[in-house]
């Protein structure tokens, strides 16, 4: 599923001693781990690029890389964009128009409540021209230590159903985190290029339920030969 790789590294030499920089993985295509939107808008999405930002620390909480999001993000938005719509991991938050808002409100919830837990968006619609152009949507991976490139880290995918659009984000992201003092390395992996039909299928398949059921069906099966047997 994933394809060949490649690498960049910052040459400007900045980087060779600074042991708190961390790598990031740019993923083009498709893959089977997580759900996907299907439409943006009206229109069928046709391209995903992620950007991975692997944990530096396997203790690391989100709060250590939300700057570098937010930076990253506010780039995405120049680039493409001239209005987003964000909504909260949390449902029961309103919806922001603003980068600004969506951190003002994070700040009221932390000074109201000492529990309170910073976290990125859920989700980050873009427009342009007041039509749906980008679909951004956060995957969890920080507990999770398998299924590379993916593991231990914070995972953005950028759906679109414009070629272009989806050259301009890829090409956006390269230069961003070349530059960006908190990145020393990048890596560029391949997956497929469309998600495939039997998807759904193999996911019902590695399902607890789906063991249950077979197990059940063979059950009633015995069942039925015992007693034609018997008979």
């Amino acid at each position: 599923m994933i394809g060949f790789l490649h690498h960049w590294k910052r040459r400007n030499g900045r980087l060779d001693v600074n042991t708190n920089c961390g790598t990031a993985v740019i993923c083009r295509g498709f893959n089977n781990y997580c759900d996907m939107p299907k439409f943006i808008g009206k229109r069928r999405i046709m391209f995903r690029t992620s950007v991975v930002i692997k944990k530096r620390n396997c203790f690391d909480e989100w709060d250590v890389y939300d700057d570098l999001f937010w930076r990253m993000e506010t780039a995405v938005s120049v680039a493409v964009a001239d209005g987003c719509r964000i909504k909260a991991m949390d449902q029961t938050a309103p919806i922001f128009c603003a980068f600004s808002e969506f951190r003002a409100w994070q700040s009221e919830q932390k000074a109201s409540d000492p529990e309170f837990v910073v976290e990125p968006p859920g989700e980050i619609e873009f427009f342009s021209v007041d039509k749906p152009i980008c679909l951004m949507e956060f995957e969890d991976w920080s507990d999770i230590v398998k299924h590379e490139p993916y593991a231990c880290s914070f995972t953005f995918s950028f759906y679109s159903d414009n070629k272009n659009v989806n050259a301009r984000i890829e090409a956006l992201l390269h230069r961003f985190l070349l530059a960006d003092k908190e990145i020393s390395e990048i890596t560029t992996v391949n997956e497929c290029p469309s998600p495939k039909w039997y998807w759904p299928l193999l996911n019902v398949m590695k399902s607890d339920g789906f063991f249950i059921c077979v197990g059940l069906v063979a059950l009633v099966l015995f069942a039925i030969v015992m007693i034609i047997i018997s008979t």
